[in-house]
């Protein structure tokens, strides 16, 4: 006997997850802006460019190297890393443990956690939407 139910979820207001990538990235790289205090120009300049409305082409390349050290996934509000601020860290590891993965489908001897290098190379290409490419010899 097959019986069906139906269901009703209160979301107070919130959802579950993100409808679509771009919603994802700008919200990643919104936490990020404020996360540095907001840095100069503007959100929009921030993350899409100077006199652009999409695309992830901003200034928040230029602070890369402030999302996370190597090998430190720990929520930790006095390490100077974004990953490791605690409100941040609970809302964005999953995030950051999800492009492990697509690293190690790109190729199985990087690691997004490993070398920061490979990381932030990877993590770029996946917010830009470019595709990675790993040479087949």
């Amino acid at each position: 006997m097959n019986t069906e139910y139906s269901l009703t979820y209160e979301l107070n207001g919130g959802n579950w997850g993100f409808t679509n990538k771009t919603e994802l990235i700008t919200e990643f790289l919104t936490d990020f802006y404020n996360y540095l205090g907001k840095p100069g120009g503007n959100l929009n300049t921030f993350i899409h460019g100077a006199g652009q409305i999409s695309g992830f082409n901003g200034t928040w390349q230029e602070h890369q190297d402030k999302f996370y050290a190597a090998n430190d996934k720990s929520s930790d509000a006095s390490k100077q890393y974004f990953i490791n601020q605690p409100e941040y860290n609970a809302k964005w590891l999953v995030f950051f443990d999800f492009i492990e993965e697509w690293v190690k489908i790109i190729n199985e001897t990087q690691s997004f956690w490993n070398s920061t290098y490979t990381g932030l190379l990877r993590l770029s290409q996946y917010i830009k939407g470019i595709k990675p490419s790993y040479p087949r010899f």
